[in-house]
């Protein structure tokens, strides 16, 4: 198959993609969509690069191997697949630093902030409205266009709730204190977390306690977990900045644990899916609430959520 017929399917995929979402991709956000969902991508995988991995690992399998044993065999598809994998681990690592590399700061923030693990659960997740999982239209466009770097705003328009100057890149949209979007998704966070506590039999309390510090009795805990470990309490404080942090992907590794109705991974899926869903929602409904234009935003498709 030739170079310029697997270009012309990856451009038809990428194409498909801008009719589905009414979103015009640029260059940079093209090559973004291409990439895994570990790398911040949609894994709108390149044919076009990925092709001659896939057609080694597809003749060496399709060999005749007539003299070969049954052990051989599964220790040669093996080697195959490890080797296939490992191919595209380097291009997709080496198309992720390309992309890195030529941002701006701002950009490079971002970019950090959706590879981080866990960071696009949303992606993955069933769409379900009557479970609550599911984004509205206009919300799936927007945070789709945060996702890969695309402006919803002329740099320097005003806010229309705080009447500060808005950036290109919805950094003040999502970090504006005006119309309680900020309060809003902090309390959506804290909820589910403590509900997921309520169901590993935790006891847990909103807005209780002492305080986050020994000596502060000015600040409660946003959740007070009264026996966490070895019979102590532990003050739990949320914030959002982006990315998973080691403190709380191990403070969640440990609530799923004591969730005995299922099996460890799905209950660590299913908590990541449903915090980075209501995250992405909360995000959406801020870049929304400040979207001054009524051609700024489309409607996206039915089709896809």
């Amino acid at each position: 198959m030739s170079e310029s017929v697997l270009s012309q399917f990856d451009n038809d995929v990428l194409h498909c993609f801008e009719l589905s979402s009414a979103i015009e991709l640029t260059l940079p956000a093209a090559k973004q969509a291409s990439l895994n969902l570990n790398h911040g991508g949609l894994g709108l995988r390149s044919l076009h690069r990925h092709a001659p991995a896939a057609y080694i690992s597809s003749l060496t399998t399709s060999m005749p191997s007539d003299n070969c044993s049954v052990t051989s065999k599964v220790y040669l598809l093996a080697a195959v697949n490890a080797y296939n994998a490992m191919v595209t681990r380097t291009i997709e690592e080496a198309d992720f630093n390309s992309l890195f590399s030529d941002a701006t700061t701002m950009t490079k923030a971002r970019l950090q902030a959706i590879s981080a693990p866990q960071a696009h659960a949303w992606l993955k997740v069933q769409p379900s409205p009557k479970l609550g999982l599911a984004l509205m239209p206009d919300e799936a466009q927007v945070i789709l266009k945060w996702w890969l770097g695309l402006p919803l705003t002329r740099e320097g328009t005003p806010c229309p709730l705080c009447h500060h100057n808005m950036d290109a890149w919805e950094h003040h949209m999502l970090t504006c204190r005006s119309g309680g979007d900020v309060i809003t998704r902090h309390n959506q966070l804290r909820d589910y977390i403590a509900d997921f506590c309520h169901k590993a039999c935790l006891s847990p309390q909103i807005e209780k306690g002492s305080g986050i510090l020994p000596k502060d009795q000015s600040r409660p805990a946003d959740i007070l977990v009264p026996n966490w470990s070895l019979s102590r309490q532990a003050a739990f404080d949320m914030f959002v900045f982006g990315g998973w942090g080691n403190e709380a992907i191990n403070v969640l590794l440990t609530i799923s644990k004591k969730v005995a109705t299922r099996p460890l991974n799905e209950v660590i899926s299913n908590i990541y899916s449903r915090l980075s869903l209501t995250l992405m929602r909360q995000n959406a409904r801020a870049i929304l609430a400040r979207c001054v234009s009524p051609n700024t935003c489309c409607l996206f498709l039915m089709l896809m959520f």
